[in-house]
């Protein structure tokens, strides 16, 4: 529940009013004196301090890590509008946000690799790689707005047809045809590149590539940590603030582990057609809120 509440809360409460973000500062520091900033904590992301906005960051990264552990994707789509808000330059965000997925993922498959499917990962990943280059050009040259309501409502109706499938035999019965499968991985590549948020364009493959959703899963956590792999040197080859990166990425990484540790319980309680309508109702979700924050 108080996920959610940490999920739905933040675009229709404080995004809408850049001022709603200095009352909760003045509130917390009223009412809590040891946050009462100082020096270094009275300065936010600009000097990698530490403060009431760091706290929101991490909250969002622990709720949407949590639901990523839940469906193995949706942590980076997620956690995207509320972090640009908070943090301001998807140029930090972005880079900070496919580290998280990287840590992840690798800690997940440290604890439980069994359920990889590799040859349908090889195939993913070679398709995303295809793709990546591409999303990082668009990265570096051409404003994230530019992209964002495309992005958003591209997301929202794979989500709404994924619904419908869920929920309607005749429909669950169509199976996207090879060309069209391989040319949603390379679109995912590229948003993967520009944005970290490539996931909803694999599920178009992904969802009649798995038929368990514990491959679904593992083997996506898995095609993650390959892909940013490759994408995250090209980050730094493209000129990211590093130091800023680093640090804002260090810190969160606790948020990021006990996501991760509360979404295994909550994954074996799914049943298989459970699993898929949550997976599309998040997708639904991640989408309306990329479209919020445009």
């Amino acid at each position: 529940m108080w996920a959610g509440l940490q999920l739905a809360a933040p675009p229709v409460v404080f995004f809408r009013c850049p001022r709603a973000i200095q009352s909760l500062e003045k509130a917390v520091v009223e009412f809590f004196p040891l946050c009462r900033p100082s020096g270094r904590m009275e300065r936010c992301f600009e000097t990698g301090g530490l403060g009431v906005r760091e706290f929101c960051f991490a909250a969002v990264v622990f709720a949407t890590y949590c639901i990523q552990g839940v469906t193995g994707f949706g942590g980076t789509v997620l956690a995207l509008p509320f972090a640009v808000r908070l943090v301001a330059d998807p140029r930090v965000v972005v880079p900070v946000l496919t580290l998280q997925s990287l840590i992840f993922c690798a800690c997940f498959l440290l604890m439980d690799r069994s359920g990889v499917v590799w040859r349908k990962v090889g195939i993913m990943v070679f398709y995303l790689s295809l793709g990546a280059p591409v999303g990082v050009f668009f990265f570096k040259s051409i404003p994230p707005s530019t992209f964002k309501p495309v992005l958003g409502a591209l997301i929202v109706a794979i989500a709404l047809w994924g619904i419908a499938r869920a929920r309607c035999a005749r429909l669950a019965r169509f199976v996207p045809g090879p060309i069209l499968s391989r040319l949603m991985l390379v679109l995912g590549g590229a948003v993967q590149g520009s944005f970290g948020s490539g996931g909803p364009f694999v599920m178009l493959y992904a969802e009649t590539a798995f038929k368990d959703k514990g491959e679904f899963r593992t083997s996506l956590l898995a095609l993650w940590f390959l892909s940013n792999l490759i994408v995250v040197p090209q980050y730094f080859l493209a000129g990211i603030d590093v130091p800023q990166v680093l640090s804002l990425t260090a810190w969160s990484i606790p948020a990021v582990l006990v996501g991760l540790i509360l979404s295994l319980p909550l994954h074996r309680r799914l049943g298989q057609r459970s699993f898929l309508l949550v997976l599309y109702a998040f997708l639904f979700l991640a989408g309306l809120f990329t479209l919020l924050a445009a």
